[in-house]
């Protein structure tokens, strides 16, 4: 080839680069289809660590459990103590951790802080809940647990999906596409985060069920044989993100309470049987010895009936309203503190009512359809 050589354009590579940015451009655009209601679930509550959590003296951590069953206006009206819940949908010990240290940064000073920790949650590994820790994680924090847990895998992970919204969404985005090959209609994720989103944003945080109709105390379903292994133990990472959490609270004078909410009865007794119970238990009791500012509120054998269950572990709004008042109370009485007693069981049940404004979901459902109907 004489005189100058002549420039190669890789028009085929820049076409595909070009499809690729489309593409998850798309995706970004249209999150309320492609991102499950648990991922936004997780958004919203590492959100409210930085912007709701500060102005609140009391915060609340944990599962779908205690999301459901920690009522913030319940407990401000019974302890005259403003609450935040930010617990998420299969809550991880690390996302706690990292939640108290973002309100803590954004001048949060609350007096206690109360956790809940899922037996399940603890026994399994970081990756669990690979699908959720995009919408949570900065890059921060992403490399504090890939660095805890000695797994850089996680951390390219968890950063590709921050560049690249197909990743973190990808298993729904296969589910649309199965959907549309066989003729049906994807699951309406946008109408479900709606109800959630304005849900969360009613009561502070929390989910309020609606009461129970129908459930009678089953155990066939996948949630309670998730109770029911064969052995328990806690996973390293997830002991070690515990006492970082206490270790952080202490150092900032804040008082953990260590929250066990009820199972059902048939629930709690076969854990019991097999023994279950006395190991985790037996787990929560030993943080007591290190951590002064810890107490352990039991509501195990409180007699939560199957009545005020939406499922085996799930109270409905009557069971969580109870739960809220009873910790409310405690919270009032700074119950734990400054006393050698600090395993703290929970009052028997009774329904006890509440004036305070909530909405459960099937209300969200309501005011959301109502408004697009004026629309």
């Amino acid at each position: 080839m004489s005189g100058r050589q002549r420039r190669i354009i890789p028009w085929g590579l820049l076409g595909m680069l070009a499809l690729v940015l489309a593409s998850e451009r798309y995706v970004a655009r249209h999150a309320l289809d492609f991102t499950r209601p648990e991922s936004w679930d997780w958004r919203l509550s590492g959100q409210a660590a930085r912007k709701k959590a500060p102005k609140c003296q009391v915060l609340c951590f944990g599962t779908s459990r205690v999301q459901q069953a920690f009522v913030p206006q319940v407990v401000q009206e019974r302890s005259g103590l403003r609450a935040w819940n930010l617990a998420t949908c299969w809550g991880q010990a690390p996302s706690y951790y990292f939640m108290l240290r973002r309100a803590l940064a954004a001048g949060g000073k609350p007096s206690a802080v109360v956790v809940e920790y899922h037996p399940q949650c603890l026994a399994g590994d970081h990756w669990q809940a690979v699908r959720f820790w995009p919408e949570l994680l900065g890059p921060r924090e992403g490399l504090d647990l890939a660095w805890t847990a000695r797994d850089a895998e996680f951390l390219a992970t968890t950063l590709l999906a921050h560049v690249f919204p197909s990743i973190k969404d990808r298993f729904q985005i296969r589910a649309n596409v199965r959907a549309a090959l066989r003729g049906e209609k994807s699951d309406d994720l946008a109408w479900n985060t709606l109800t959630i989103s304005r849900n969360k944003n009613k009561n502070r945080g929390a989910l309020v069920a609606i009461r129970n109709t129908r459930y009678q105390g089953d155990l066939s379903s996948p949630m309670a044989a998730g109770f029911l292994p064969e052995s328990w133990a806690c996973d390293p990472v997830n002991e070690g993100y515990i006492r970082r959490l206490l270790d952080l609270a202490r150092s900032r004078g804040i008082t953990v309470y260590w929250l066990i909410p009820p199972v059902t009865p048939e629930l709690q007794a076969r854990r019991e049987q097999k023994g279950l119970d006395a190991l985790y238990a037996r787990f929560a009791r030993s943080f007591l010895d290190r951590y002064p500012n810890l107490v352990v509120l039991d509501a195990r054998r409180s007699g939560y009936g199957a009545s005020v269950f939406l499922d085996p572990a799930h109270l409905d709004r009557q069971g969580a309203c109870t739960l809220s008042a009873d910790v409310g109370d405690l919270l009032r009485a700074r119950v734990g503190i400054g006393t050698g007693r600090r395993w703290i069981a929970l009052p028997a049940y009774r329904d006890l009512a509440t004036r305070v404004p909530m909405e459960d979901l099937s209300e969200s459902q309501v005011a959301l359809a109502t408004r697009r109907t004026r629309r």
